[in-house]
């Protein structure tokens, strides 16, 4: 019985360390700057103006514009959704998401949308490491409230480690798994000896 409870106070030690996914939104708030910071991430070129946004200050797209949006020392991320409007001149929003090199998963937004009309994209696009805005029709694109979300945190960030976002490794679960297995057996097997005796 003791090494049941071991096992499982062990088990409830690695879900407490798995924290909770933490959620940031991107307002555009922030001071006009290249690259442009908030919440955590870094947008390589937002191009911050005031008019026709979701609130107050958005993200600006003109013709043939692009931003990339990263989380600051890099890692994967969720986009949950954002705010969009095309002005004006038919535009076009390409939006694409990558996971390192790969192209995950491609979202053209344009003249199928009403212009000077507020949009949502709430498609939820998980595992990405960035996110490209590209203005790729002839009018201006304003872009807001980007909704995303980081995986669980392991070690809370400190001054000497300012990133501290370690997800933990499916094999710590694994690991997990298999103790509590070994154990299972382990008090079948001694259940069935004791039996026998």
């Amino acid at each position: 019985m003791l090494k049941l409870n071991f096992v499982a106070a062990f088990a409830a030690g690695f879900i407490a360390l798995g924290g909770t996914a933490s959620a940031v939104t991107i307002g555009f708030e922030g001071t006009n700057a290249t690259p442009y910071l908030e919440g955590g991430f870094t947008i390589d070129d937002a191009r911050i103006v005031g008019g026709q946004c979701a609130a107050g200050s958005c993200m600006g797209l003109n013709k043939n514009e692009v931003s990339i949006l990263t989380r600051v020392g890099g890692g994967t991320f969720t986009l949950d959704s954002f705010w969009w409007q095309r002005d004006g001149t038919p535009s076009q929003l390409t939006v694409k998401a990558y996971n390192g090199a790969s192209l995950i998963a491609t979202y053209v937004l344009g003249a199928a949308f009403a212009k000077n009309t507020p949009h949502t994209f709430s498609t939820v696009i998980a595992d990405i490491t960035s996110l490209v805005f590209d203005n790729t029709g002839n009018g201006n694109v304003r872009v807001d409230g980007i909704g995303l979300t980081l995986p669980p945190v392991v070690n809370p960030p400190t001054p000497g480690n300012p990133v501290g976002d370690v997800p933990i490794p499916g094999a710590v679960w694994l690991m997990g798994s298999v103790i509590a297995a070994g154990a299972g057996f382990g008090a079948a097997r001694r259940r069935r000896q004791k039996r026998a005796a």
